[in-house]
């Protein structure tokens, strides 16, 4: 049914029904299916007519149903709604699609208080369909000032509810070409899609374009996806990719949602903005998502996410082409986090940060710091694809960067996922580093910060160099060290104790000192003694009498080990007595001369050295001149150091 009303005075819409019932199913053909409803009514005139408040389509109190069946109801006006459904109007189907479209104008009213005018226009009525999509695109054209209408306007029914239920999607959207709302929901609707609702909405942007009145809901089972939208002249329902969106504000201007208007979406996620959305998006007032949220301008040239305010989820995706930041008052809350920046940064380094589990990556610089415990692990997440308006599947299973920074401020960082950088890693732990097997650190050289290695696990992951592990260095702090930038480390605030240990020597009066040796324990796995030095020194010399004398040493670790020296002794001996005569000629080849009875005083060498002492000797290699002093490189474990006057 077509309807077209034109005339310089009062009238009637296009098309106006009042207590008709339309059913498409009575009139379904046997094997050929049901049948559809198709209404378009247009109210024009020559010029602007205020005494006109009629629309370009109207059903008061009417029933209108189809089974498998489209329903479309199509309006336009130049003075007042494109489409209006009012007083009990029902628009129902069981499989079949229903669209409403409408594009309203306004001019200054002879018969009303106020201009007034909206696209779709809904009063105590209900669009449902059990198991088909719905669409509600309404624009208005509102060239008259402060106009009591919207692109898609639910307004008063007389305390009755407005019903808009999708039984698979939905799709709503609203715009004004001047300052009124695209969408205006203001009286008591609940709007639901069984799978995925889009809401778009769009005006100049000196209002706010989306108002969602306090007994307003809007649920999907799957996706809710919001994001800055216009219908067109032609009635076609497009994006608008370069606006900006304005999250948690109480007055936001264009497409803004306060924080009040966002308690009362629901989905199994909820996307803002899309894969082709490429406006900043915002979060300027303090938000809280009970539901997982992705926040998506993928769009080229995006210009970024960036978070001024707290903002907390379960599950929360953060995906742009532009740099994703956020203020000094933007901490993050959430069970996992995707951060990914195609094109910029991803800055996201507030002390209130808290997550469970990260993954991502950045064109450039990717830092994270998190307040608690945070594992670096595969997170997945949903976008929305624009162009259809179908859920896209986002995921993470590695973190990388061309520069990477992830800190914890308290507790244990672990690895998870392969992470790799083009100029630099730094992992830093606030206690430990963990790794329980699936983690992988590649790229350019990487350093892990940590506090201990006491209850580490690094998985595989080992440094490189003489020098692997650092001790006494803080990340951003004190550092008693030189780190390599060519060498992958793990760097510790704690420091460990190696223990030099100098051996007992000794030797006869007037001899010079014999070779003192040393040992090294306490190294970790990994740390070479060669890490270690220093010298051992005695004030024994050759003219000193005898007695015992102590062997000290001073001892420093280049890589932060605390140095302990246990020291040994010199014992001096008085000079050995000459030998006496031998024995005369006997009657034939006899025995040697044996032992002594009363032997000298000075000591038998190998007997009177400690079993340790005997050990060393076993390992150290031949003895050098006393009269010079160098290092030798024993065996693993051992440190020698040969000393004289």
């Amino acid at each position: 049914m077509h309807g077209n009303w034109s005339a310089t005075g009062p009238g009637d819409a296009g098309v106006h029904l009042a207590g008709a019932t339309l059913d498409s199913q009575a009139r379904a053909t046997p094997g050929r299916g049901d049948g559809n409803i198709d209404l378009e009514g247009r109210t024009t005139t020559p010029v602007a007519n205020g005494l006109s408040d009629y629309a370009g389509l109207q059903l008061d109190y009417s029933n209108l149903s189809s089974g498998r069946g489209s329903i479309a109801l199509i309006g336009s006006s130049t003075n007042n709604d494109g489409v209006a459904l009012r007083s009990g109007t029902t628009v129902d189907s069981t499989t079949g699609p229903i669209l409403v479209q409408g594009i309203g104008g306004t001019v200054l009213p002879q018969r009303r208080p106020v201009p007034t005018g909206s696209g779709v226009y809904m009063a105590a009525s209900s669009v449902r369909s059990t198991g088909g999509d719905i669409a509600i695109h309404g624009r208005l054209n509102d060239s008259i000032p402060n106009v009591q209408g919207a692109g898609v306007f639910l307004g008063d029914g007389d305390g009755a509810p407005n019903i808009i239920a999708a039984g698979r999607d939905l799709d709503l959207v609203g715009s004004a070409t001047q300052g009124a709302p695209g969408l205006l929901l203001t009286e008591k609707a609940p709007l639901s899609a069984g799978r995925h609702a889009t809401v778009r909405a769009g005006n100049n942007g000196t209002t706010d374009a989306v108002v969602i009145g306090p007994d307003v809901t809007i649920q999907a089972g799957q996706m809710l996806n919001l994001r800055p939208g216009e219908v067109q002249a032609s009635g076609a329902a497009v994006d608008r990719t370069a606006d900006p969106v304005d999250l948690g504000s109480p007055s936001g201007q264009g497409f803004a949602l306060s924080a009040d208007e966002f308690s009362r979406l629901s989905g199994g996620t909820i996307v803002v903005g899309s894969n082709e959305h490429s406006g900043a998006i915002a979060v300027n007032g303090a938000l809280t998502s009970y539901d997982a949220l992705t926040l998506q301008n993928g769009g080229a040239g995006s210009a970024g996410i960036q978070i001024n305010a707290p903002l907390q989820a379960p599950q929360l995706g953060l995906v742009s082409t532009g740099t994703v930041a956020q203020s000094a008052a933007g901490g993050i809350t959430a069970g996992s986090v995707l951060a990914r920046s195609t094109g910029g940064d991803v800055d996201l380094t507030h002390a209130d940060n808290n997550a469970m589990a990260l993954s991502g990556s950045a064109g450039a610089r990717f830092a994270w710091v998190d307040r608690d415990a945070l594992m670096l692990a595969p997170v997945a997440v949903t976008g929305a694809l624009g162009s259809v308006n179908v859920p896209q599947a986002l995921s993470a299973n590695t973190l990388g960067a061309d520069r990477v920074l992830v800190q914890t401020l308290d507790q244990d960082l672990t690895v998870a996922l392969p992470l790799s950088s083009n100029s630099g890693a730094d992992l830093v732990a606030a206690s430990r580093f963990q790794n329980p097997g699936a983690g992988r650190i590649d790229g350019a050289p990487w350093r892990v910060w940590a506090n201990t290695w006491v209850g580490e696990s690094r998985g595989g992951v080992a440094g490189s160099g003489l020098r692997p592990n650092l001790y006494g260095c803080t990340y951003g702090g004190s550092c008693g060290v030189t780190i390599s930038p060519d060498e992958n480390h793990f760097i510790y605030v704690q420091r460990p104790t190696a223990t030099v240990h100098i051996g007992d020597a000794s030797r006869p009066v007037g001899q010079p000192n014999p070779p003192f040796m040393v040992s090294v324990t306490g190294l970790r796995p990994g740390d070479s003694p060669e890490t270690i030095h220093g010298s051992v020194s005695t004030s024994a010399t050759e003219a000193s009498p005898a007695g015992s004398y102590p062997i000290s040493g001073t001892y420093s670790s280049d890589i932060g080990y605390v140095v302990t020296v246990v020291p040994g002794t010199l014992s001096v001996g008085s000079a050995p007595p000459p030998p006496g005569p031998g024995p005369g000629p006997g009657p034939g080849p006899g025995p040697g001369p044996g032992p002594s009875p009363n032997p000298g005083p000075g000591p038998a060498w190998p007997e009177s050295r400690p079993r340790a002492w005997r050990q060393c000797r076993a390992v150290a290699p031949l003895p050098q001149p006393a009269a010079r002093q160098r290092h030798v490189r024993p065996e693993p474990g051992w440190r020698a150091h040969l000393s004289g006057e």
